[in-house]
């Protein structure tokens, strides 16, 4: 076993030198854990700015797709409409044409 002299701290004659390490230690210790600390404390600002930016961005996209829904209904209606034409126009020109040539006779 090694031979410990007891003092009042600070009032080392000299052989102190592992005391004084140790203390060095903890002070840069101490000064790493505020660093992180701190780093951590900008971690969580960052964390919370970009939330912000998702919540605003999932709310712009929602907008988008009520957007996409609403024409793709409009182009389903205009689609149908479409058809109805073009089956009443199937339907219409042969009538229209006899029609035409009852009256007239065949003539142009």
């Amino acid at each position: 076993m090694t031979d410990v002299q007891l003092h009042e701290p600070g009032a080392c004659p000299g052989g102190c030198e592992e005391i004084k390490t140790v203390e060095q230690r903890l002070d840069d210790g101490a000064i790493r854990m505020a660093n992180i600390e701190a780093s951590l404390t900008q971690f969580g600002e960052k964390l919370d700015a970009h939330t912000r930016m998702s919540a605003e961005t999932n709310s712009t996209v929602s907008e988008v797709l009520e957007i996409l829904h609403a024409g793709k209904g409009f182009f389903k209606v205009l689609g149908y409409i479409a058809t109805a034409i073009k089956w009443t126009a199937a339907f219409a020109a042969p009538v229209i044409a006899l029609i035409y040539t009852i009256k007239t006779g065949g003539k142009p």
